[in-house]
């Protein structure tokens, strides 16, 4: 490492360093591989020390900067450029002997190499009215390749994925601080610190051979479940699956009466789906009847299918940022940190789990009340499904009659884990407004007699809650949430997550 800075007429500021980096997740056998260059220069302008500033006395200490640079990244396990083994538990049988086995845990890439992040920003800095109030302003462009992700492989290669250095993605963004004084008085003044960011994301490269692949969060652990996808051209957190479109009503079916009668004189027929009607029960597994679950046919072939999934969500927030606000009046003194995120999604995964009859008896989110019911009031069943294929029920009128208050769909009990597909209906808007901290103080100097003599200078009692409010419309306990946190590539995913808790705190400050 090494570094170097020169400043001239205290006005000029430039700055350089390099560092080299060596890694030992990196294969020592190839040349390219171990060691990483990573050089940065940056300069300023304390444009205010000027002549031609001279008259701006509105405006003080403005200051231009600019940097560019390139850090580096080796954060993967270990040993990927061996070859390794794991024990087989059933090994195999040479000359009438068992033999323990072995299977082949990865695929070694000895081509492994640090990942680079090209950073480019430039900034502006400056006081507003003799520095009651100061700004700075950075925009940034970061562009990273060589990126080392899970590339998954064909079923034919023997494995399931390899990390390769094959992505690029990019970030630009701007962030804004403000601070100052708006209130400064004999005994009281007030005081603030702003901040808002905005980054936009875009994945540039997957390498040559895919322009996408779908990425499991792991709520859910069948394989067909992935609830991401990572695609060049999107964002990175880009979630994957259905489009709901309510759910399967009597008017999608026709209804043939069978002559049969239920125990309140109420005929019953047969439901078949009207043609035109795009089926999902290839999605499912089960057969499609009145309050099934429905989802939209995007590509309009007649089915739901694997290809009508779509992008259903993004965990890139518009904005974020914070706001701390300090109060002081006389003795006493306060303090509110808040922050804040303007859009983005979270994945509710609790709403796929507890909205499906994946395992029978289960309690339900409250939501399920609302259900679409196959039995009326007296328990008599208008509606029946064989197991096979065949739905039965009370005519169309009937059955509605029941369900006149139904807003959602009828649960798959006992279904397989396609009751887990992805779906819009779990996308929820993550923004938040967080009351973080609040602290109150009062504080003494040390004029009593008995503070002079123990020693005592300053003494401040004081107070702080933690986490006090979150003000959101997400459903769940907290929509700041990653509960799944495997890969970076599926962030926000929010099942089973313990609420955050509130915490109070009570202190004493002492001076000598």
């Amino acid at each position: 490492f090494t570094s170097a800075k020169y400043n001239l007429h205290k006005k000029y500021q430039l700055s350089a360093s390099l560092r080299a980096d060596g890694a030992s997740v990196f294969s020592p056998y190839t040349s390219n591989g171990k060691w990483g260059y990573f050089p940065s220069v940056g300069a300023s302008w304390l444009l205010s020390k000027e002549r031609f500033m001279e008259n701006f006395n509105y405006l003080s200490d403005i200051k231009v900067r600019a940097s560019v640079g390139v850090v580096g990244n080796a954060h993967i396990p270990d040993h990927l450029y061996d070859q390794y083994y794991t024990s087989s538990n059933s090994g195999y049988t040479l000359n009438g002997v068992l033999n323990a086995g072995y299977n082949i845990g990865n695929l070694a890439n000895t081509n492994l190499q640090w990942e680079s992040t090209f950073s480019r920003n430039i900034g502006f800095d400056f006081g507003i009215l003799r520095n009651k109030f100061q700004v700075s302003v950075d925009v940034y462009s970061n562009t990273t390749n060589k990126l080392l992700v899970k590339v998954p492989l064909p079923q034919s290669s023997g494995y399931t994925s390899q990390i390769q250095n094959v992505g690029s993605t990019n970030n630009t963004g701007v962030e804004l601080q403000l601070a100052g004084t708006l209130v400064r008085e004999r005994d009281f003044t007030w005081s603030f610190s702003f901040n808002v960011s905005h980054n936009d994301n875009i994945i540039k490269s997957l390498g040559s051979e895919q322009n996408f692949y779908l990425q499991n969060s792991g709520w859910a652990g069948a394989s067909n479940l992935a609830d991401y996808i990572v695609k060049v051209g999107e964002k990175v957190g880009s979630m994957y699956g259905y489009v709901n479109d309510g759910f399967y009503t009597t008017n999608d079916f026709n209804w043939t009466p069978n002559g049969n009668m239920t125990s309140d004189n109420k005929q019953l027929g047969t439901y078949t789906l009207k043609p035109g009607v795009a089926s999902n029960a290839g999605v499912t597994s089960t057969v499609v009847q009145p309050g099934s679950i429905k989802y939209k046919d995007l590509n309009g072939d007649g089915i739901v299918d694997y290809n009508d999934r779509t992008i259903i969500g993004c965990s890139q927030p518009i904005a974020f940022g914070g706001l701390t606000q300090t109060f002081k009046y006389k003795n006493w003194d306060a303090s509110i940190f808040l922050n804040y995120r303007i859009g983005g999604n979270v994945v509710n995964d609790n709403k796929l789990e507890f909205t499906s009859g994946y395992t029978p008896g289960a309690n339900m989110l409250a939501v399920m009340d609302n259900r679409w019911s196959v039995v009326n009031d007296n328990g008599v069943a208008y509606q029946q499904y064989d197991g096979k294929s065949t739905v039965t029920g009370v005519s169309p009128d009937n059955l509605n009659s029941i369900n006149k208050n139904s807003s959602i769909w009828l649960p798959s009990v006992g279904s397989s884990s396609s009751a887990f597909s992805p779906m819009s209906y779990a996308i929820e808007d993550a923004s938040f407004l967080r009351i973080n901290n609040i602290t109150i103080g009062y504080s003494l100097s040390g004029t009593s007699s008995l503070m002079k003599r123990v020693g005592v200078t300053r003494l401040r009692v004081y107070a702080t809650v933690n986490n006090l409010a979150v003000i959101t419309g997400y459903s769940g306990y907290d929509p700041e949430v990653n509960t799944r946190r495997d890969s970076p590539l599926t962030p926000n995913v929010d099942y089973s997550a313990y609420p955050r808790s509130r915490g109070y705190v009570c202190g004493i400050n002492l001076n000598f």
